[in-house]
């Protein structure tokens, strides 16, 4: 069920809003990734 939620709410959205969405989730991942390098130093 949720997976067609979100198969029609990914159809809904434009193909330029998926991609600043994806940047952004890559961004919050390189941020995640940097800070629990700082704080494993």
């Amino acid at each position: 069920m949720d997976q067609g939620l979100k198969a029609s709410n990914l159809d809904a959205w434009p193909s330029w809003t998926l991609g600043v969405g994806r940047l952004g989730w890559i961004a919050d991942q390189g941020r995640h990734v940097a800070s629990s390098e700082w704080t494993g130093r």
